[in-house]
């Protein structure tokens, strides 16, 4: 049975091994086989490598990825927490970006495996920083 604080140590270890020491073989240790993203568009299962493609991308677009936890918010067999990115982001072409913006994540956990994702991020910040608005956009939304 995993606690809320295996739940804490979980997202902290992830974070870690796979996005900061930039570790694919780390996904292994807390993806299942199958992997459901969801998004309003329409969610998708992902394989292990799958996942490890994607994950890969992004370290490839950004190889000094830096992933900051803030808090977390643990429940019985989900998690919620915040985080900031932080590096230099390469658009082909265009040139390289240095980025920094925020979000949020949602893990359902199952069987000590991370079952489910899902999460936001500021685009607009990370739009602006990458040139694509000429001026910054906060946006702010009562919940």
């Amino acid at each position: 049975m995993t606690t809320k604080n295996d739940l804490r140590t979980m997202v902290a270890e992830y974070s870690r091994r796979v996005w900061n020491e930039h570790d694919l073989a780390a996904v292994d240790d807390f993806a299942p086989a199958c992997t459901l993203l969801l998004n309003p568009e329409g969610d998708t299962y992902v394989s292990r490598d799958e996942l490890k493609d994607r994950i890969r991308e992004v370290l490839r677009i950004m190889p000094d990825h830096r992933l900051d936890i803030g808090t977390i918010v643990a429940g019985e067999d989900s998690v919620i927490f915040t985080w900031e990115v932080s590096g230099n982001w390469r658009d082909g072409d265009r040139g390289t970006f240095p980025v920094h913006f925020g979000g949020m994540t949602y893990w359902k956990i199952v069987d000590d495996r991370i079952a489910e994702r899902d999460g936001i991020n500021d685009m607009a910040t990370f739009g602006w920083q990458m040139g694509v608005h000429k001026r910054r956009v906060r946006v702010l939304m009562p919940i």
